[in-house]
């Protein structure tokens, strides 16, 4: 199971809810101001897969989902975006489910199919997806010919598509990484394949954008290599070696420049891409791998920690070596996704393999808050609050100026007017571009499904 946290909604109802279906509650329908958004994906006993909108009200302790959509394979990542897959002209179309729209609430799915669906989460009960991208052409259903293997369409991943990455600055980019080996940049709007990326040798594990550098990607993959590249000159890779294959990728949103990778040995390292010869810091985490990692965007140097061995750990990253602070069982199973709320700097969710999310006030333990309640900043320095995703994990907008020299200091010397540079500003447009968040969190383990709109109380720790 996976979950995402979508940013504190400021005013009454935040999804213009739409129904295909019979007419539902209004009131049951609005998420009130306070109110926490979840995106979660599970699947029930390998068979049954879902796609939940789950809410939060502190208020009454309450978690409880919002409404689901059921989804055809079992999900492996989420990205959420706010861009309509939909041209200009098409959203212009009378009766079209984005007429007249030019900011939505979107979910990209990876699965372990090779199309990366888009759905609407503006609707209750959608029957199927506002976009794919890529997948399986339509079957032929000619009487009488041999069934013959399933072909992809032109641009599409040929295997599972295990990351996703949504680019905050190019709104109609999205980024994915496969078991076929490639990453591919997107743009939703056309639903086509901008580019593909062919720089790993073995499965695509993880993929984010920048969160300041509007053009620049780092990847990670079962090559153990971490790669990093400016989307305008793609041939230009740089790459570093990692000692075991990769869970979890994301980058600092409080010191653009560091990049830190978890691993199934349990290590969580951090590189800075402007001197990557040495890791800033490398320290075993669990003694299982690394799902996720995750910072809080309001508290600088404050980094949680998810794994199979069914615990969360917080680390202070800015001591002079990365300190343990805390640790919590969450008690639904095996760990497999994390993520700090954006509103909130110390509201953690997590997903496991009982099918359940927790969340953790982590204030409440007195370590944390004696360690980290006094770094807190304004919810405006910390930038938007928007979903990170990701993840697998997410990233988070970014909370402080870039370094000395940019953010990233011109590592990548060069990148600056590759074959690739036309099409970044203009959705529809041939070309690539980057910047900010992540796949929103792994799918993996059965999970009890759970009836639309029940509510029950979470599992606050």
């Amino acid at each position: 199971m996976g979950v995402s946290l979508l940013e504190e909604p400021s005013t009454g109802q935040v999804f213009a809810y739409e129904s295909e279906g019979e007419d539902s509650d209004t009131e049951d329908n609005i998420i009130k101001p306070g109110d926490h958004v979840l995106l979660t994906a599970s699947t029930e006993e390998d068979e049954h897969s879902a796609l939940e909108v789950q809410v939060y009200s502190e208020e009454t302790g309450n978690l409880y989902v919002h409404h689901d959509i059921a989804l055809p394979s079992l999900p492996l990542c989420l990205a959420w975006m706010d861009m309509p897959p939909r041209t200009a002209a098409m959203s212009r179309v009378s009766g079209s489910a984005d007429e007249g729209h030019t900011v939505g609430s979107y979910c990209a799915v990876g699965t372990f199919e090779p199309g990366i669906e888009i759905w609407n989460l503006d609707v209750l009960d959608p029957l199927e997806p506002t976009a794919t991208l890529g997948g399986f052409k339509e079957k032929d259903k000619k009487p009488g010919k041999k069934p013959r293997k399933r072909q992809t369409i032109p641009g599409s991943h040929t295997d599972a598509v295990l990351a996703l990455s949504w680019n905050r600055e190019h709104r109609h980019v999205l980024a994915s990484g496969s078991g076929d080996n490639t990453v591919k940049v997107w743009d939703v709007t056309t639903q086509q394949c901008s580019a593909t990326l062919t720089h790993h040798s073995d499965k695509v594990q993880g993929v984010a954008w920048h969160p300041v550098e509007a053009t620049v990607m780092a990847t990670v993959g079962y090559d153990r290599v971490l790669a990093l590249l400016d989307a305008r000159a793609p041939t230009k890779v740089t790459r570093h070696t990692i000692q075991a294959d990769p869970e979890c990728l994301l980058w600092n949103p409080h010191n653009p420049a560091q990049i830190l990778t978890g691993s199934e040995d349990g290590v969580v390292c951090c590189r800075d891409v402007r001197r990557p010869e040495s890791p800033v810091y490398s320290f075993t985490a669990h003694e299982k791998g690394v799902s996720a990692v995750s910072f809080t965007p309001l508290v600088p140097g404050m980094l949680a920690t998810c794994s199979e061995d069914k615990t969360v750990k917080v680390w202070d990253v800015d001591a002079e070596v990365p300190l343990q602070v805390a640790s919590k069982a969450m008690a639904v199973g095996r760990l497999f996704s994390l993520q700090y709320d954006a509103s909130t700097a110390f509201l953690l969710a997590t997903a496991g393999s009982k099918g359940h999310v927790a969340l953790w006030h982590s204030d409440e333990d007195e370590a944390i808050s004696a360690r980290f309640s006094g770094r807190v900043v304004s919810e405006g320095a910390a930038g938007s609050g928007s979903p990170a995703a990701a993840s697998p994990a997410a990233g988070a907008a970014p909370t402080a100026a870039p370094a000395e020299g940019g953010a990233l200091g011109g590592f990548l010397a060069g990148a600056g007017a590759g074959e690739l540079q036309e099409g970044l500003g203009e959705p529809g447009a041939a070309g690539i571009g980057g910047g900010g968040g992540g796949a929103a969190g792994g799918a993996e383990g059965a999970g009890d499904a759970k009836k639309k709109k029940k509510k029950k109380k979470s599992k606050k720790k």
